[in-house]
């Protein structure tokens, strides 16, 4: 695992693998904020669980702001992650802004507390490969789709996760 920073380094690599169109004219202490924000939702996670959360980011709760409704996640990397959940949002005609997906290899203990992250791309022979995705939304069509599109995630995430695992 990396000797850097943990939280540095995942906010140096979190927009790394994004298209420069898409974070371009974005303020940088402003990815930066909002990188750390995602960092501080990784830092615990139950082995074999997804974690998600669908919010509007306010400056003052979380450190950054957003005109866009932000869907976070973070699991272990398995195939169809973002497509799966792009899908449901695209058939929901909620409109997709941004899409951020580095897959960093991390170290937990048993208790699920994050002890070790590596870069993306860098690999580990004792990490496990976890997809940290955030997708911005708009706010106004995933507030109309509410509660609904929370629990169609979760149940979505948790059918891939159990085609990978049979």
């Amino acid at each position: 695992m990396a000797q850097d920073d943990p939280a540095a380094l995942f906010a140096r690599c979190f927009y790394g693998g994004a298209p420069p169109e898409d974070v371009a004219g974005r303020d940088a202490e402003a990815l930066r904020a909002a990188a750390l924000h995602m960092f501080a939702f990784v830092r615990e996670r139950a082995a074999g669980c997804d974690k998600l959360r669908i919010f509007d980011p306010d400056p003052r709760a979380d450190g950054w702001s957003s005109p866009h409704t932000a869907i976070d996640l973070a699991t272990e990397d398995r195939p169809f992650i973002v497509d799966s959940v792009t899908a449901e949002l695209n058939r929901r005609e909620i409109p997709i802004h941004l899409v951020v997906h580095p897959v960093f290899p991390m170290e937990r203990d048993d208790s699920g507390v994050l002890k070790g992250l590596g870069a993306p791309g860098a690999g580990s022979a004792s990490g496990v490969a976890e997809s940290v995705v955030r997708i911005e939304v708009g706010r106004r069509a995933a507030r109309a789709a509410g509660t609904t599109l929370e629990a169609r995630l979760k149940r979505i995430l948790a059918d891939g996760r159990r085609a990978v695992e049979d």
